[in-house]
């Protein structure tokens, strides 16, 4: 299985990465927006982990285009945000 880590802080990205590597997963990071819409250009993910970070509208502009290309591909969403107003879209 192959993971798409899409977190701009780049210590927490290495130590996602580095247990899903320790797991046995295959993973590209990308520390911007622009970053995990070029991987998803060249690579189909089986699970992509996303920061809110980068941008709210941004990113669920990005998970739009991810659901038409790729229905399949499950996307977790890792945000810092505390309101619950914003934890279901």
């Amino acid at each position: 299985m192959r993971f798409l880590v899409a977190q701009s802080d780049t210590s927490l990205n290495r130590m996602i990465q580095t247990a899903l590597h320790d797991n046995g997963y295959k993973t590209d990071e990308a520390l911007s927006l622009t970053d995990a819409e070029y991987y998803t250009d060249i690579r189909k993910y089986d699970l992509i982990l996303i920061d809110t970070n980068f941008g709210k509208d941004e990113v669920l502009n990005f998970i739009e285009e991810i659901r038409v290309k790729f229905p399949l591909t499950k996307i977790i969403v890792l945000s810092d945000n505390q309101h619950i107003s914003e934890e279901i879209r």
